[in-house]
């Protein structure tokens, strides 16, 4: 497993699973609407500023890439950004 730097920390491990990429979002995504606009912030997050750059950075890595995000705050495991 390796790490996506999305910004100063790491932001959404990343596994590679029958030749595909699996990003292991934990609590970077928190509604689906961030899916659709990953600006939308959630209130307890510390820095929201860096959790929607974290967020634009893990969705476009993903799209870019084909992967499956693996999701633990939505009604699916595993979503398609």
């Amino acid at each position: 497993m390796r790490g996506l730097r999305a910004s100063s920390q790491p932001s959404a491990p990343c596994a590679r699973v029958g030749g595909r990429q699996i990003f292991i979002t934990g609590d970077v995504l928190v509604h689906a609407v961030q899916l659709v606009d990953p600006d939308v912030v959630y209130r307890v997050e510390a820095d929201q500023a860096r959790a929607a750059r974290t967020r634009r950075t893990v969705l476009r890595h993903a799209r870019a890439n084909g992967a499956l995000l693996a999701v633990a705050h939505l009604n699916q495991p595993f979503v398609t950004p």
